[in-house]
């Protein structure tokens, strides 16, 4: 009843048993790092949550369970961000790390979320962004199936052993082994030349994998390279065409150290007109973190025929967010913060009588909240159903309060800059001569056309031919595709 009061008791069970699983590793684990920050003067810090907002650790170790996909909504909650000061209204969140890539969607600052969500398996339910993931990253292992056809993923190299070119003895070939011999990686400018790539070492066992393949080198790379994509491209339809979402509206923002280089070749594929590359690509996720509002979520299950309650409904709803409400002013006094500083966003879970499946929608009275749910339903589903029963599920309550968000220097204008250098690059065209930029020398307001290659410290970004790009105010590259 404290990690989960909403029905189903498998998901509240399986719910429960993760948060006191996590929670004496993560209370340890706070602890430790509040003890070490002290004594650098900081007395208290945030912990970002999978709900796409932050809150002070002392809280956090009362239900750990709400920061498991922390990592990923901090991504969306930065893009979120980016997308308000840059003033795109539709955007797709691409974040493509060395395991996994991870989608979402934003509009009209309003980020996608969900209740419902798995961890291995387990089916846990808490309020979270709704981030679709796919096993597909830089470390993603290309394979051989039964039939002799190529495959990639979900299996990852991770970090240690990682990549062949990593030299730390991986055997498999991955994908960041086939992006740098595709040309689109500098082997001596990884993490900014903290780690020099070993291209000799890949590309002696990718052309091993040629052969078991039947296929040329730049047969196989650029195959591993398309069979990726794919598998992405798929988790893109979800999160968009099939909601209903026109591509053409959307801006796709890349980030994570793998997405800009896959960037450009989705946008195209699925027909996403723009691309940005955010300011520190490679650790936007982290960045998220400082823009994020903090917030909390109450929910309560309460299970409502609307046709039998009558107004009854109402007097229920709003008793019940009342006592959320005191629930959370108690705990915002205890993170010292004043109760009026907040804004209560109430929300209510509703379904057709029989379905097992349920809409979220914004609540002020019940009658308005079931012309919402007719409404959502047809936009969802492509169908409504005004004259049958509706059920009220679960309510809820979110609680935000602003922080400060830090204030960003725009990048200065200049002329544009010289390529660093100029290598063969392999495209779906074949090997093309491409320049090679430093990211950190290209100033605002320049236009180039691709091919061309942006090498940063974090992250590096892929500009295919027949593409133009620029950079904007704030140093985030905008691409047309």
């Amino acid at each position: 009843s404290e990690v989960l009061p909403e029905f189903r008791e498998y998901e509240r069970m399986s719910t429960t048993v993760m948060d006191a699983y996590l929670k004496r590793i993560v209370t340890r684990y706070l602890t430790r790092m509040e003890a070490l920050l002290g004594q650098n003067g900081v007395e208290q810090f945030y912990v970002m949550q999978s709900n796409g907002g932050v809150v002070k650790a002392a809280l956090m170790k009362h239900k750990p369970v709400n920061m498991l996909l922390s990592g990923p909504a901090g991504g969306v909650a930065a893009a979120n961000y980016l997308s308000a000061l840059t003033g795109l209204k539709k955007v797709i969140t691409f974040d493509m790390g060395g395991t996994s890539a991870d989608v979402s969607s934003i509009i009209n600052g309003s980020v996608s979320w969900t209740s419902e969500g798995s961890i291995n398996g387990l089916p846990i339910k808490m309020p979270m962004v709704d981030i679709l993931t796919v096993g597909a990253g830089g470390g993603s292992i290309a394979w051989l199936d039964e039939g002799g056809a190529l495959r990639v993923g979900p299996g990852s190299a991770g970090a240690v052993p990682g990549p062949v070119c990593y030299g730390l003895g991986g055997t498999t070939v991955t994908v960041t082994d086939c992006d740098l011999l595709c040309g689109y990686l500098d082997p001596s400018y990884f993490l900014g030349g903290e780690m020099i790539l070993d291209a000799g070492k890949a590309r002696r066992r990718v052309k091993h994998f040629a052969e078991l393949l039947g296929l040329s080198f730049e047969e196989t790379i650029l195959g591993v390279w398309k069979i990726v994509n794919a598998n992405m491209i798929k988790a893109l339809r979800v999160v968009s065409v099939e909601r209903g979402l026109d591509t053409r509206d959307f801006t796709l923002c890349a980030f994570g150290g793998a997405g800009p280089v896959h960037a450009v070749a989705l946008a195209r594929e699925i027909g996403i007109p723009n691309v940005i590359v955010p300011f520190a690509a490679g650790v936007f996720s982290a960045y998220g973190i400082l823009v994020s509002d903090l917030q909390q979520n109450y929910s309560r299950t309460h299970l409502l025929r609307l046709d039998e309650c009558g107004t009854e409904a109402d007097a229920v709803v709003q008793t019940t967010l009342g006592e959320f409400a005191v629930t959370a002013e108690y705990e915002l006094a205890e993170q010292g913060i004043a109760f009026t500083e907040a804004t209560l966003i109430p929300s209510v879970d509703m379904r057709y009588l029989g379905q097992s499946y349920e809409l979220n929608v914004d609540y002020t009275t019940v009658a308005d909240a079931r012309t919402r749910f007719h409404q959502e339903h047809q936009k969802r589903y492509g169908y409504a159903m005004p004259t049958e029963d509706v059920e009220l599920v679960t309510i809820r309550l979110r609680v935000l309060v602003p922080r400060s968000k830090p204030v960003l220097t725009p990048v200065s204008a200049g002329k544009p800059g010289k390529p660093e250098e100029y290598r063969d690059v392999l495209f779906e065209e074949g090997w093309q001569r491409t320049p090679i930029f430093r990211r950190e020398a290209l100033p605002a307001h320049i236009e180039c056309e691709g091919p061309a290659i942006i090498a940063a410290t974090d992250s590096t970004t892929v500009m295919p031919p027949d593409t133009r790009f620029s950079v904007d105010s704030y140093g985030n590259i905008v691409i047309d595709v």
